[in-house]
């Protein structure tokens, strides 16, 4: 998915605008890096889900078939529970 093209922003700067800071601060405090950083992750999943169920056309880049424009219906995300619920099987049907 290229986020340029289709205005899903989800770096930190994108996710939390002026509280910014006050998120590296608590993340600094806590001891927390990008490798344990289980809001960040929980808001990029958010954002990404919030994408996908848009109803609206996406561009689809295959490298066989070249670019398609697809709408996504029946969408859903199942948790893995061995996995702390962190990791999501994800299945939709793209028409």
């Amino acid at each position: 998915m290229d986020t340029k093209e289709n205005g899903m922003k989800a770096s930190p700067q994108d996710l939390y605008g002026d509280n910014l800071n006050r998120y590296k601060q608590w993340n600094s405090a806590h001891n927390i890096t990008p490798y344990n950083d289980s809001v960040y992750e929980r808001d990029f999943r958010q954002k990404v889900i919030k994408f996908l169920y848009e109803n609206k056309v996406k561009l689809y880049k295959s490298t066989t078939e070249g670019n398609m424009l697809v709408k996504l219906m029946n969408i859903s995300f199942t948790p893995n529970n061995t996995l702390s619920r962190h990791i999501y099987s994800f299945t939709c049907t793209a028409y």
